[in-house]
């Protein structure tokens, strides 16, 4: 399904919004965490000398996983790959491992690189974290700023949001169909013809969770990934559904950080 991929503006990089946020496993005693773990949201706007000359912000949106690493999109008009940032956790200033992952039959734009980002509390109850930082690029930088979403607090039962779910994989370019049972195991297809399965964890009564996927079947199913989920009532894509609803995310990628998958699955009416 070619007609998906994003257009890709000036700034094809994404930010983080990072939370602070305990979890546990359910009935287990709860278990300290990565105070970036979380939801965000916010814009990335790329500069580029003399001038300098602005482009128009990019809208970016993704989670941090508990261990601190970060999945992460610009739309509309941004680039359809995701940004890994690895080892995101603490506060002030944090040097971090960066990787794109390109579309579905693309080949990786560049290698990782090593960007330096500012976390600072963005309330006085570190219940919120903002993130501004400037990527310097030569004669131009991406400049960052993003918090972490009130969603990533609610509380989420997985029994409610059990389901068939539809949408689009926006890395890999295909529409994709999965149920989620209340257990959080998932299982479906994808438009190039791969079976999909995998679970939801649940690290606490929060919008958060690490996700495992398996894709299998032919030559574009590239195996086992992980990464992160949330539950969200619009879809930040505009590739599904102006409607409000239930929407799972779903992002992630292997372990060599050559394949990954960016999910927006609106929840069919029960």
């Amino acid at each position: 399904m070619r007609n998906l991929k994003l257009k890709v503006g000036l700034a094809v990089g994404a930010g983080l919004l990072l939370l602070h946020t305990g979890y546990a496993q359910p009935n287990a005693a709860a278990v300290p965490m990565a105070n970036t773990a979380g939801v965000y949201a916010g814009t990335s706007t790329f500069y580029l000398f003399p001038g300098p000359k602005a482009s128009k912000p990019n809208h970016v949106f993704g989670a941090v996983s508990q261990e601190g690493t970060g999945y992460f999109l610009a739309v509309p008009g941004g680039g359809s790959q995701i940004q890994v940032v690895q080892k995101l956790t603490g506060t002030g200033r944090v040097f971090a491992q960066e990787s794109e992952i390109p579309t579905e039959g693309n080949k990786v734009g560049r290698g990782a690189q090593r960007w330096q980002f500012v976390i600072t509390p963005a309330d006085s109850h570190g219940g919120s974290y903002q993130l501004q930082a400037k990527i310097n690029c030569g004669d131009c930088y991406t400049a960052y700023d993003l918090r972490t979403l009130p969603l990533t607090q609610k509380r989420i039962t997985l029994g409610k949001h059990a389901g068939v779910y539809h949408g689009v994989d926006v890395n890999r370019e295909s529409k994709v169909t999965l149920t989620l049972d209340a257990m959080g195991r998932l299982s479906g297809t994808d438009e190039h013809g791969c079976h999909l399965s995998g679970t939801l964890a649940q690290t606490g009564a929060r919008n958060l969770f690490d996700v495992s996927m398996t894709f299998s079947g032919g030559e574009h199913c590239h195996g086992a990934m992980t990464g992160v989920a949330f539950f969200d009532r619009t879809d930040r894509t505009g590739q599904v559904s102006k409607a409000k609803g239930s929407y799972l995310y779903l992002l992630g990628a292997d372990k060599e950080l050559t394949h990954g998958f960016a999910m927006v699955l609106a929840q069919r009416s029960k």
